[in-house]
């Protein structure tokens, strides 16, 4: 049975980053060295310090990309540039883009989920064909900052469109909490859900089904 829970995030605070668009970045494996030196010099708040920092001479076990990405999300928490939830949340994600001269939109949320305990029946299932570099260097960041800085996606079915019906009826009538365009021409969009009521039927409706690592 698939788990999931609310939580509290950490997100930027409005009041010292105005413009949100010039701190955001792609997910790190579609980032070339190009893209990350334009997200280096977009803002010094960009979340490409996190994700992929860059590689310096002298780096070693103790000063590395990692011990970096760890720093500054220590310093950026300790100065308010971002601030903690005060209550648990899920967070509906929309997303718009274009594709082939078509608009297309997407929707999920974001959560904590439980994986499976080794040998049980699986609810959850992990990406197939997977290599061991991407997987080191993403346990080294994670084991450094002691923090989920790159949600991963996961796909389940949902011939209903029950998680879609709830968005529409409870949370997409409210403003987003962030709505952002990128440089792509893109959309992302961001609402906080707290309702407690709410959130227990995406908890019972995720308990059902079998959700796949994409």
């Amino acid at each position: 049975m698939a788990k999931i829970e609310a939580f509290e995030a950490y997100r930027y605070n409005p009041d010292v980053v105005e413009d949100l668009a010039k701190v955001v970045c792609p997910p790190y494996d579609v980032i070339d060295a190009q893209g990350q030196d334009a997200y280096y010099q977009k803002n010094p708040y960009n979340t490409i310090r996190l994700i992929l920092g860059k590689e310096m001479a002298g780096d070693n076990e103790a000063e590395n990309k990692y011990t970096r990405a760890a720093g500054y999300l220590q310093e950026w928490q300790r100065r308010g540039i971002l601030i903690k939830e005060s209550a648990p949340a899920l967070y509906f994600y929309e997303q718009a883009f274009t594709v082939a001269g078509a608009r297309h939109t997407r929707l999920g949320f974001l959560g904590l989920m439980r994986l499976d305990d080794e040998g049980q029946d699986r609810s959850i299932h992990p990406h197939e064909h997977t290599h061991i570099a991407p997987k080191e260097d993403r346990l080294r960041l994670v084991t450094s900052v002691e923090a989920n800085l790159s949600p991963i996606f996961t796909i389940f079915s949902d011939p209903k469109a029950e998680i879609k019906s709830l968005f529409t009826k409870s949370v997409k009538k409210e403003a987003p909490l962030f709505d952002i365009a990128d440089e792509k021409g893109g959309e992302d969009r961001l609402w906080r859900v707290t309702d407690k009521d709410l959130i227990e039927k995406i908890k019972a409706f995720i308990s059902n089904r079998e959700l796949f690592i994409a």
